[in-house]
């Protein structure tokens, strides 16, 4: 049973639960945060990725493909990092 406690406590946002999200501007923000967070960190995976095919294909002429891959997830990071910007002058 207290295992059972300790899966749950680890997989249950009970820090999230706590707060009041009774107006929907807060319950907008959180999503929009959640959204920003998802793309932020999928584009540091797929940029890791691009390093490692560009490091990898060091001698073949294929090696662009990181550079593109690095590139594009390069943008998408700006992206986010513009979009959160403009969330908090939003909010302030």
């Amino acid at each position: 049973m207290q295992m059972l406690y300790r899966i749950l406590l680890v997989l249950l946002p009970l820090p999230t639960l706590a707060q009041d999200t009774s107006d929907a501007g807060s319950s907008l923000t959180l999503a929009l945060r959640a959204g920003i967070g998802f793309f932020g960190a999928i584009s540091i995976i797929v940029f890791i990725v691009g390093l490692g095919t560009y490091l990898t294909r060091l001698g073949t002429e294929r090696r662009e493909e990181g550079i593109t891959t690095m590139e594009q997830s390069l943008t998408i990071l700006i992206i986010v990092v513009i979009v959160t910007g403009i969330l908090r002058w939003i909010e302030s």
